[in-house]
C-alpha cells in the first residue's frame, strides 16, 4: 500500500518533522509507503 502525502514546502523543519511522522505512523499501522510530495519542487 502507497499513501500520499502533501506538504508545501519541505525545506521547513515543520514539515520535515511531518513527514518523518507520518513515515514512521504508515508503516507501524498499515505497512504503507509513504510518497511525499512537495509543493515547492
Amino acid at each position: 500500500m502507497k499513501i500520499g502525502f502533501f506538504i508545501s514546502d519541505l525545506t521547513n523543519v515543520f514539515h520535515q518533522m511531518q513527514y518523518t511522522e507520518a513515515k514512521r505512523y504508515a508503516m507501524e499501522k498499515y505497512g504503507a509507503e509513504v510518497i511525499l510530495f512537495d509543493g515547492k519542487s
